[in-house]
């Protein structure tokens, strides 16, 4: 009788600790947060113009890669799913002078605050979107300061309950034509 009684309190004691474990893993899945994240991208400018401009001097679709980009950014999650974030980045890209030859010295400097809403999908991975309003410059000030929608999307898998790394497309976005930044990254969650 003795033995049957400690089996029978190992079985309960083992299906109660696996149940608790499993409860805690529902509580908190990696990929919701609150409170403050740090996110560093490192990538290259993308741009997209399928429909060619009217009266212009285009006479092909203009896309493609070029230069190197980054983007740091600090953001506040509010809930679980929306977050307001702050962030500053540089696009380096050969600018073409007026005889078509590349000067490689140029870079446009970004600075944003969006808003940030994130679709949980199962407990590690997550689709985001950022909407909000952006600054662009250059350093020498050849190009004036301009405003512009800001806007990305993204995809972002947890690796650690702290630790996420992303892949997302960010900057001048519109629906048909966009311009900015396609980065990989890693953001902290404190």
């Amino acid at each position: 009788m003795k033995p049957q009684l400690v089996s029978l309190m190992v079985i309960c004691l083992v299906v109660a600790q696996s149940s608790a474990a499993g409860e805690a893993e529902q509580e908190q899945p990696w990929n919701r947060h609150k409170g403050f994240y740090v996110e560093g991208n490192l990538g290259t400018g993308f741009g997209y113009f399928p429909l060619t401009t009217i009266n212009s001097e285009w006479d092909e679709v203009a896309a493609g890669i070029a230069g190197f980009s980054w983007v740091g950014a600090l953001g506040y999650g509010l809930t679980s799913h929306h977050a307001v974030e702050g962030g500053f980045g540089q696009y380096y890209t050969p600018f073409k002078d007026e005889d078509e030859e590349h000067n490689d010295s140029g870079h446009l400097n970004i600075g944003y605050l969006a808003w940030r809403g994130t679709v949980p999908i199962k407990d590690r991975w997550a689709l985001f979107g950022k909407l909000g309003a952006m600054n662009c410059s250059t350093p020498d000030g050849e190009v004036p300061q301009r405003w512009a929608p800001f806007s990305g999307l993204g995809v972002s898998y947890a690796v650690t309950p702290q630790i996420d790394v992303s892949l997302q497309y960010e900057g001048a976005v519109y629906v048909v034509v966009g311009a900015g930044m396609l980065t990989l990254g890693v953001t902290y969650h404190f």
